[in-house]
């Protein structure tokens, strides 16, 4: 994504909103079952968050000045791509719930 020859930093602006969407999320504590939710919660708060990291992102991309579009843009950008979360999520959530479930497991029988 940043990989870019033209980019004039070690850090491009994805690379930083997903740094932070990381952290926030190792934050809040997911990954050690802080959260409790069902399918339909866990798909929910997916589609949030990347909607708060495409807002993130857009407001970072404001102060850096890059060109962001027209406001019927951005709003079909929001949209489409919350829409692609809430569709790709319960396709992905059984994959990762496993990974989850071996991860963890694992650690606790050591």
């Amino acid at each position: 994504m940043d990989l870019s020859q033209s980019a004039s930093g070690p850090f491009g602006q994805w690379t930083l909103i997903m740094l932070l969407a990381g952290y926030a999320i190792s934050y809040i504590g997911y990954g050690d079952d802080n959260i409790h939710a069902n399918a339909i919660g866990i798909v929910f708060f997916v589609v949030v968050a990347n909607f708060f990291v495409e807002i993130a992102y857009l407001l970072t991309g404001a102060l850096l000045g890059v060109s962001t579009g027209s406001v019927g843009q951005i709003i079909t950008t929001l949209f489409g791509m919350s829409i692609w979360a809430l569709l790709v999520s319960p396709i992905m959530l059984p994959i990762f719930t496993r990974l989850h479930a071996l991860i963890f497991d694992s650690r606790s029988s050591i």
